[in-house]
């Protein structure tokens, strides 16, 4: 483990597998809500915009960790969240 910073973009993001996971189950989710099969060959995009559903999980998800990241910086320094945040971990393994 090595040190780093705060950055939410390149330490806590979602892995790209998994926001593809989430995208996938989601506008599955939304197809059936809207009625559409895939056989409609309808656009993801389409059925977002019948249902008002612009913003995706991925977009909401990375929303949140950017709230509580801002949140955790006013948490006392030595606190385990700010130890947490500030440790890199390695993604490979050994």
């Amino acid at each position: 483990m090595s040190s780093g910073t705060l950055n939410p973009t390149h330490s806590h993001s979602l892995r790209k597998e998994d926001e593809h996971r989430i995208l996938t189950a989601e506008i599955g989710l939304l197809r059936k809500l809207a009625g559409v099969s895939r056989r409609n060959r309808k656009k993801n995009e389409n059925i977002r915009l019948d249902l008002n559903q612009m913003e995706t999980l991925v977009q909401k998800i990375q929303t949140r960790v950017l709230q509580w990241l801002g949140h955790a910086k006013w948490i006392d320094n030595s606190g385990l969240p700010i130890k947490a945040l500030a440790t890199l971990v390695s993604r490979t393994r050994s």
